[in-house]
Protein backbone atom coordinates (compact mmCIF):
# COMPACT_ATOMS: atom_id res chain seq x y z
CA UNK A 1 0.00 0.00 0.00
CA UNK A 2 1.27 3.47 -0.96
CA UNK A 3 -0.17 6.85 0.02
CA UNK A 4 0.24 9.74 -2.43
CA UNK A 5 -0.77 13.32 -1.62
CA UNK A 6 -3.56 14.75 -3.79
CA UNK A 7 -2.12 17.95 -5.25
CA UNK A 8 -4.01 20.76 -6.96
CA UNK A 9 -2.33 19.70 -10.22
CA UNK A 10 -3.63 16.14 -9.73
CA UNK A 11 -7.19 17.39 -9.20
CA UNK A 12 -7.07 19.71 -12.19
CA UNK A 13 -5.54 17.36 -14.76
CA UNK A 14 -6.86 14.00 -13.56
CA UNK A 15 -3.61 12.21 -12.75
CA UNK A 16 -2.02 10.58 -9.78
CA UNK A 17 1.37 12.28 -9.55
CA UNK A 18 4.00 10.97 -7.18
CA UNK A 19 7.19 12.77 -6.14
CA UNK A 20 10.72 11.58 -6.85
CA UNK A 21 11.17 10.45 -3.24
CA UNK A 22 8.34 7.89 -3.70
CA UNK A 23 9.83 6.25 -6.81
CA UNK A 24 11.06 3.25 -4.83
CA UNK A 25 7.69 2.72 -3.13
CA UNK A 26 5.86 2.90 -6.47
CA UNK A 27 8.37 0.55 -8.12
CA UNK A 28 7.84 -1.93 -5.28
CA UNK A 29 4.05 -1.67 -5.61
CA UNK A 30 3.82 -1.73 -9.41
CA UNK A 31 6.88 -3.75 -10.34
CA UNK A 32 8.07 -3.18 -13.89
CA UNK A 33 4.60 -2.91 -15.38
CA UNK A 34 3.92 -0.42 -18.14
CA UNK A 35 0.12 -0.58 -17.66
CA UNK A 36 -2.40 -1.74 -15.04
CA UNK A 37 -6.15 -2.21 -14.71
CA UNK A 38 -7.35 0.71 -12.57
CA UNK A 39 -10.25 0.65 -10.10
CA UNK A 40 -10.79 4.18 -8.75
CA UNK A 41 -13.30 4.63 -5.92
CA UNK A 42 -14.79 1.20 -6.73
CA UNK A 43 -15.36 2.10 -10.42
CA UNK A 44 -13.52 0.17 -13.12
CA UNK A 45 -11.50 2.50 -15.36
CA UNK A 46 -9.93 -0.14 -17.57
CA UNK A 47 -6.30 -0.45 -18.57
CA UNK A 48 -4.17 2.65 -17.87
CA UNK A 49 -0.58 3.35 -18.85
CA UNK A 50 1.96 4.04 -16.12
CA UNK A 51 4.04 7.04 -17.17
CA UNK A 52 7.30 6.37 -15.32
CA UNK A 53 9.07 9.30 -16.96
CA UNK A 54 6.67 11.91 -15.58
CA UNK A 55 5.66 9.84 -12.52
CA UNK A 56 1.93 9.71 -13.19
CA UNK A 57 -1.11 7.51 -13.86
CA UNK A 58 -4.20 8.95 -15.54
CA UNK A 59 -7.59 8.52 -13.93
CA UNK A 60 -9.41 11.35 -15.71
CA UNK A 61 -10.20 14.91 -14.69
CA UNK A 62 -13.92 14.18 -14.58
CA UNK A 63 -13.19 11.96 -11.58
CA UNK A 64 -10.64 14.12 -9.77
CA UNK A 65 -12.17 17.62 -10.08
CA UNK A 66 -15.33 16.74 -8.10
CA UNK A 67 -13.31 15.26 -5.21
CA UNK A 68 -14.03 17.20 -2.02
CA UNK A 69 -11.18 19.29 -0.60
CA UNK A 70 -11.34 17.14 2.54
CA UNK A 71 -9.80 14.28 0.53
CA UNK A 72 -6.04 14.74 0.85
CA UNK A 73 -4.48 11.38 -0.02
CA UNK A 74 -4.74 8.70 -2.72
CA UNK A 75 -4.31 5.21 -1.25
CA UNK A 76 -2.95 2.79 -3.86
CA UNK A 77 -2.77 -0.98 -3.51
CA UNK A 78 -2.53 -3.96 -5.83
CA UNK A 79 -5.50 -6.28 -5.37
CA UNK A 80 -5.20 -8.82 -8.18
CA UNK A 81 -2.03 -9.51 -10.16
CA UNK A 82 -2.59 -6.60 -12.54
CA UNK A 83 -5.27 -4.48 -10.80
CA UNK A 84 -4.47 -1.24 -9.01
CA UNK A 85 -7.13 -0.13 -6.51
CA UNK A 86 -7.23 3.56 -5.66
CA UNK A 87 -9.21 5.08 -2.80
CA UNK A 88 -9.21 8.61 -1.36
CA UNK A 89 -8.84 9.63 2.25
Amino acid sequence: MVEVTITERARRFGYIFWPFRQDQEMATLLGERSAVEVVFMNADHGKKKIDWRYRRISIGWRWTRPLPESKKVFVLKMSKPNTLEIQCR
